[in-house]
């Protein structure tokens, strides 16, 4: 009885901290990265050109962001109270928002606060294969099938994981950012739409109040369903390996994001770097 205790309960808490390293914390560090991306966009812009500057980005990357957190809110059953997709606020510098209301009793609202403020993540990057798919959907079915790190990351080999990334990006790269694109029209416009959404992509942190209880809500319902997993004759493995072909393609448009950011991101500041001279 002791060692399946043990096998069941450590077993179960082993296998969410290799889930939430493996598979989760990949997606986290790429959010930090195209927070800093937002951040360093937004500064340049308003340093150089002003606050209003933003405005030229905002017009599309708000809507988006907003209608993020709307479709979540609508998921997880939380009313929305009032809601502006864009109107900006030059005395707070607010852009555009989406206030809602929730149960404190119920347990999966609660959560919801969660998904609910990091939804710009995963509505920025849906929109930013949208874009790629309109520009080049031979591009985008490339950036989805990055998913093939799911079966890697699963096992814990982060090394060949993170070689498949890298093979895929490189790829993505080379494709979208051809010689022969410099010169067309719908490139450029590409490009300054990419623009637009990345630049308004990552969660404020007003969007991060209150998703620290949904958070651990999550984090507990896992650890649980690892455990009952276990002690129902689960196999050990089978639940990361199933978590990572869903958050593979998850990954793969994490990825694609931070890359198409990175572009617009680098032609921004070689913008405001040249207008300075």
């Amino acid at each position: 009885m002791g060692a399946w205790m043990h096998h069941v309960v450590w077993g179960g808490l082993t296998q969410t901290v290799c889930q939430l390293l493996y598979l989760v914390g990949p997606l986290f560090l790429l959010g930090l990265l195209l927070h800093r991306l937002e951040s360093l966009v937004q500064g340049r812009l308003s340093r150089r050109f002003g606050w209003n500057s933003i405005l030229w980005t905002g017009w599309l990357g708000t809507p988006v962001h907003e209608l993020s957190h709307a479709a979540f809110c609508v998921a997880f059953r939380h009313r929305i109270v009032r809601m502006a997709l864009f109107e900006p606020d030059p005395v707070s510098r607010r852009l555009g928002y989406v206030h809602h209301a929730f149960n404190p009793k119920s347990r999966f609202q609660v959560a919801g606060n969660f998904f609910i403020g990091t939804a710009p993540l995963a509505g920025g990057a849906l929109a930013l294969y949208g874009l790629l798919w309109l520009f080049d959907p031979d591009a985008a079915r490339q950036a989805l099938s990055a998913g093939a790190h799911a079966p890697a990351l699963a096992g814990g080999d982060l090394l060949a994981a993170a070689r498949v990334v890298w093979d895929q990006t490189f790829g993505l790269i080379s494709r979208v950012m051809n010689v022969e694109h410099l010169g067309s029209v719908p490139f450029w416009l590409f490009m300054y739409l990419v623009l637009c959404v990345g630049s308004h992509l990552a969660p404020s942190r007003a969007d991060y109040r209150g998703t620290g209880k949904g958070g651990l809500i999550v984090l507990g319902t896992l650890l649980a369903f690892n455990v009952l997993f276990l002690a129902l004759g689960g196999g050990a493995g089978r639940v990361a390996g199933a978590m990572a072909a869903v958050l593979g393609p998850v990954l793969a448009l994490f990825v694609l994001a931070a890359v198409l950011c990175g572009l617009a991101t680098a032609a921004v500041c070689s913008l405001t770097v040249a207008s300075s001279r």
